[in-house]
């Protein structure tokens, strides 16, 4: 080849050299450009996975989801969950704090027939490194995906992780947040996460808390960003109409929140304040609203009452013009608790009971309470009774309105112990006997005493319950009472108690007994029944001097007379018309049961009566006395049965209540108790424990 002119090979050179040139300047253009952001998503299973079990077949409406948290924070921009053929219908995912809080949500569109399918919330939601978060969906035909014991162990896939159990899920027509687990399943849902940069925050929302005051309090305001603030941290603008704010609050460095106090002035109507938080050209508004002082009102009811020294009320208040409707309630004399139930002083009187506002304790109210000096009152049992010259009577005295119950005991015929037990003279005559009052000597009461020279009567059995032990003549009933009869109770030993005199008690207390044909349950009431052991007579008088329990008890108290053909059955059971060892007690109805219910006393019959079955009730012509003139209450009373060969006779404290034109001629034992349930029906146990109590018990014969 032949050599360039010397020309050309000048223009070659230049060439070259201009070649050179641009190049360099092109890679120094393209070093000194910015490298570009690199955007990484990741998931827990590709898209080409397959469960083993795609189809679990159908269920229930149901959310299913999985726990998961990445140890760098990034932004969950949707979710993808594996769907069967038949798994139809639509579809709903959401993403969830730790504590239920609902993120984001979105419905699933252009769903494929089977597959993973995907959908992408409107805006990536930011999560934070470390912290623990649930991806769901909501299947309303069942037929999802479920691979038992997947998450028997923990799952990693950097920066994801999935802990033990992470697969939940939860049953119901809408989504809600999933936490149940079965079988460290895996239902085949995960979360879509970017991994790279977080987007720039912006302002999110400013809200406030409470959202209505009234004038004169503060609320708390919250801006909240879409992502952390950077190092520097962010300084969001305030404003207000109608309340105070500060200029700007700043959100820290890797917060997403920050509070501030909004204040308030004291408005004559409701009012409105807008606060205006701005950050970046953006506003975002919320509104507070501010009320009156309300005007707090207190009344109490009753506004005034009278009662007796240690008399009791129950006051009530009604508070207005504020949702705090509690009082403190106080008195200058007596008693009262935080319910209002006031105990007068043992001091007349005039006292106030005041209710004090709890929200604004400068308003009360106040009731008067008139405490006025009780009226003493003294009253004796038997009233009027008639004796043998030089035969033995107690009397009891009952004093009320006073303290002290005790009593001065005189006589202007006979004698008289300070107990009251008054011998009659030797001479016939009509004598009074007077209890007068230690507290109040003005206070008197007298009975009427007829003294007779009829010879002293036989006494065939008496017993005054003297010191702490029940004489071996009594057998005490150890048993459930009649089943026939619907009773509820067990009748305890420990329920009969002697102390110079008989006590049974009745308490409302749980206890498993039976009787000699029933096996042992359990039953709400205990209480105690006697009987006599061996003793039973024919004919004469039987006396019991008994205090009953106060009708509000609805027990079912009474002293009665039966057969003796059932006193070996009846402290095995309390049915009749059975027969135990050879030993047959007849039933209602049948020949030879008899029965004098000489005092017995349930509600539903209007508390106390008298009657005698022989061998049926309902005789009539005098053997069934309901209330009326047999008004029992609860002092000591002299009740006394005459049975003739004639007919049978009732009285209290001496006055005749009725007569029995009924002929009984075999022998009856004395059995005196408390039963519950049955005709009683169900006790109040509010009056629970109650006693029935009983003096003495004297049986005599002419």
């Amino acid at each position: 080849m032949l050599p360039l002119p010397a020309a050309s090979q000048q223009f070659c050179a230049f060439r070259r050299l201009t070649i050179l040139v641009v190049i360099s300047a092109l890679v120094l253009a393209v070093a000194s450009q910015p490298a570009q952001a690199q955007n990484t998503t990741v998931t827990f299973w590709p898209t080409s996975t397959t469960p083993s079990t795609p189809d679990s077949g159908p269920d229930s409406a149901v959310e299913l989801g999985l726990k998961f948290s990445a140890s760098q924070a990034g932004t969950v921009t949707g979710l993808q969950f594996y769907k069967a053929a038949t798994n139809t219908g639509t579809h709903t995912g959401h993403l969830w704090s730790s504590a239920g809080a609902s993120l984001a949500s979105v419905t699933f569109t252009g769903e494929t027939a089977s597959g993973w399918q995907q959908a992408n919330f409107a805006t990536p939601v930011v999560i934070t490194a470390g912290t623990t978060y649930t991806i769901s969906y909501h299947t309303s035909s069942g037929h999802y995906a479920d691979t038992t014991q997947f998450f028997s162990s923990a799952l990693s896939v950097s920066p994801l992780s999935a802990p033990v159990n992470a697969g939940v899920y939860v049953y119901g027509s809408g989504s809600s947040y999933p936490t149940s687990t079965w079988q460290a399943s895996n239902y085949w849902v995960q979360p879509i996460i970017n991994t790279g940069p977080l987007p720039p925050p912006a302002l999110s929302s400013v809200t406030v808390s409470p959202g209505s005051v009234v004038g004169g309090n503060s609320s708390t305001g919250t801006v909240t960003l879409t992502s952390p603030a950077p190092s520097t941290g962010i300084l969001v603008g305030l404003s207000s109409t109608n309340s105070t704010v500060p200029p700007s609050v700043t959100v820290t460095s890797g917060s997403t929140t920050a509070t501030f106090t909004v204040t308030t002035q004291v408005v004559t109507g409701t009012t409105s304040a807008v606060i205006t938080a701005s950050y970046n050209g953006v506003n975002q508004t919320a509104t507070l609203t501010e009320t009156v002082v309300p005007v707090i009102a207190v009344t109490v009811t009753p506004g005034s009452v009278t009662l007796a020294e240690g008399g009791k009320q129950t006051f009530s208040d009604t508070v207005t013009g504020t949702t705090s409707t509690g009082v403190t309630w106080s008195t200058n004399g007596g008693t009262i608790n935080s319910r209002g139930a006031y105990t007068a002083p043992n001091t007349a009187g005039i006292f106030t009971v005041t209710a004090t506002s709890k929200a604004n304790t400068a308003v009360s109210a106040s009731a008067t309470v008139t405490v006025t000096p009780p009226v003493v009152t003294v009253t004796v049992t038997p009233a009027t009774i008639s004796l043998a010259i030089d035969t033995t009577q107690q009397f009891k005295s009952t004093v009320t309105g006073a303290s002290t119950k005790t009593v001065t005991w005189s006589t202007n015929g006979g004698t008289v112990t300070t107990g009251g037990d008054y011998t009659a003279p030797d001479a016939p005559g009509i004598y009074t006997l007077t209890a007068t009052s230690t507290a109040n000597p003005a206070v008197s009461a007298s009975a009427t005493i007829t003294v007779t020279a009829q010879p002293t009567a036989n006494v065939i059995f008496f017993d005054n319950f003297a010191g702490t032990t029940l004489s071996s003549d009594w057998t005490v009933i150890s048993r459930h009472g009649e089943y026939s009869q619907s009773e509820t109770e067990c009748n305890i030993p420990s329920m009969v108690s002697v102390n110079n005199g008989l006590t049974i008690t009745t308490e409302a207390q749980s206890t498993s007994c039976g009787d000699y044909f029933t096996a042992p349950s359990t039953w709400p009431y205990i209480t105690g029944d006697i009987q006599w052991t061996s003793f039973n007579f024919t004919t004469g008088t039987v006396e019991i001097e008994a205090r009953f329990p106060i009708v509000s008890t609805r027990l079912w108290p009474a002293t009665w007379l039966l057969t003796s053909s059932c006193q070996y059955t009846n402290p095995l059971t309390g049915s009749t018309g059975i027969t135990i060892n050879g030993y047959h007690c007849p039933d209602i109805g049948q020949s030879g049961y008899h029965e004098v219910d000489m005092t017995e006393c349930y509600t539903s019959s209007g508390w106390c009566q008298f009657h005698v079955a022989n061998p049926s009730f309902g005789i009539g012509g005098g053997c069934d006395v309901v209330g009326g003139p047999y008004t029992v209450d609860t002092n000591w009373h002299l009740f006394t049965t005459v049975w003739t060969t004639t007919n049978i006779s009732q009285y209290m404290d001496g006055n005749l209540i009725t007569t029995c034109n009924q002929v009984i001629s075999t022998p009856m034992f004395l059995i005196i108790q408390t039963q519950t349930g049955g005709v009683g029906g169900t006790p109040n146990s509010a009056y629970l424990p109650a006693m029935l109590q009983v003096s003495y018990v004297r049986v005599t014969q002419p």
